[in-house]
């Protein structure tokens, strides 16, 4: 409509134009009207002009409007309110456009302002720089991955280490890299991805940094602690024992790479077996160590033919002296004789074992009274531990094992139990020693699902034939 208006507002000078030729003409031909020819040649003039003027005027507007909007300035007003109502549209649609400039420009900054903040709290480094190396952007982690406050220029990067800068440079898109450095006086270790993209005719560079020094002290951490499995592993018995008379095996799943458990048979020279199962407080590597420590006390007593009682007592002293005060360990130590079936037991603090006798078909739980090794010097602990002997037959069975059998929970926080645990017993005593420890470890597992193990799985099982 604007432009109709201003189609016609141009139709209507010409017209003007023509009229005002029209009458020069005709003046000329009648010399009588002079003063009227010069008044109506002024008028022609002045049409003339004013033409150019309004179309001048109209292109400037216009003109100033476009470049504006090329140089992202909108703090310019357009009316064109002076040059008439035919204009009035036009301004107004002027304005319009400008607003919605506006809007989008707004809008543009807080999706910028709302990125900004996103990069600037994630833990990963963002570092975006230009060909020259103009630092465009950096956020938090990034500065604090290379230990400073501000970075202008990818150059500054050199006063952190030599050639840092020219090895970040010279990267192509893809690229990934690994950067090692010193900062203050500790070896960083910073996996870089590099990519590139174009923004206004510019090209930027955006490197993504992480610091992989855990990861790489979770690997070699990973690596000790499979090297101490394997040692640990090679410390437990390399096969069961073969008694005359007796069907006897042992097993040990640690619930971590390492455990505390700890079980053993200690041959003697006399034909007699020792079989010790402990417990150490706690888990992973130092309760592993502590075990170790544990079976080189039990190995070293191995041919002094000493009652399980009276080494439990030694052990007692030496672990009390050796480890740290918030530290025991629960043991139970047997003494089988083969000739005699004579089974003699001291306990010290550990899970009751479980006897099982054929004559009465009776699955019970023995505990000869004691307290934990390491717990105090000497003098309780001597008072308060007993011991016991069994005479087994054929048929009877003699269970030691760890809490982290009866202590397996599933996804639903629910115990395998001692009852579950001994209606197991009770409903496999026909199979062999090594079967029962396996089957039993199958349905502990398939109890707890796909829940890991809170604890170590440790048993020594004893059939009379």
């Amino acid at each position: 409509m604007a432009f109709n208006r201003f189609r016609w507002g141009i139709i209507s000078r010409i017209t003007g134009i023509g009229l005002s030729l029209f009458l020069i003409f005709f003046l000329v031909l009648n010399t009588d009207y002079v003063f009227l020819l010069i008044f109506i040649i002024f008028v022609f003039v002045f049409m003339v002009f004013n033409l150019i003027h309004y179309q001048e005027v109209v292109n400037r507007e216009i003109a100033r409007f476009f470049r504006s909007i090329e140089n992202d300035d909108f703090t310019q007003t357009f009316s064109f309110n002076k040059y008439g109502s035919a204009f009035r549209e036009l301004s107004e649609s002027f304005s319009q456009v400008t607003e919605r400039f506006l809007k989008l420009r707004a809008e543009k900054e807080e999706n910028f302002q709302y990125l900004q903040t996103i990069i600037q709290h994630i833990e990963t480094g963002v570092i975006a720089f230009r060909s020259g190396g103009e630092i465009e952007l950096i956020n938090s982690a990034a500065k604090r991955l290379f230990g400073i406050t501000q970075l202008r220029h990818l150059d500054m990067l050199d006063n952190i280490a030599k050639e840092l800068a020219h090895t970040i440079k010279s990267l192509k898109p893809g690229e990934k890299t690994l950067l090692k450095f010193e900062k203050n006086g500790i070896m960083m270790h910073i996996a870089v991805n590099t990519t590139r993209f174009k923004l206004l005719s510019r090209t930027y560079t955006l490197l993504s940094l992480q610091d992989i020094k855990s990861e790489i002290e979770r690997e070699r951490m990973a690596k000790e602690l499979e090297i101490a499995r394997q040692i640990q592993q090679r410390l437990f018995p390399h096969e069961n024992p073969q008694v005359p008379g007796f069907d006897i095996a042992g097993l040990c799943i640690p619930a971590l790479e390492v455990g505390g458990d700890y079980f053993d048979f200690i041959p003697d020279e006399k034909g007699k077996l020792g079989l010790v199962i402990g417990d150490v407080s706690g888990k992973g590597l130092p309760a592993s160590i502590y075990m170790t420590l544990t079976k080189g006390i039990f190995q070293s007593h191995a041919n002094e033919n000493i009652h399980p009682k009276i080494l439990l007592s030694r052990i007692n002293r030496f672990i009390y002296q050796s480890v740290e005060k918030n530290i025991f360990i629960t043991l139970y130590f047997a003494v089988l004789d083969p000739q005699s079936k004579e089974l003699t037991l001291a306990r010290a603090g550990h899970l009751p074992a479980l006897y099982y006798q054929k004559e009465k078909n009776q699955l019970a739980a023995i505990e000869p009274k004691g307290i934990g090794v390491g717990l105090e010097r000497g003098e309780i602990f001597d008072k308060n531990i007993d011991s016991l002997s069994i005479h087994m037959k054929p048929g009877d069975w003699l269970i030691f094992y760890t809490d982290g059998f009866s202590e397996a929970r599933n996804k639903s926080n629910q115990e395998y139990g001692d009852k579950r645990l001994q209606e197991f017993i009770k409903n496999h005593l026909t199979v062999s020693s090594a079967a029962l420890i396996d089957q039993l470890v199958q349905d502990v597992l398939t109890f707890t699902a796909s829940t890991s193990l809170s604890d170590d799985m440790t048993m020594i099982a004893i059939r009379a034939k």
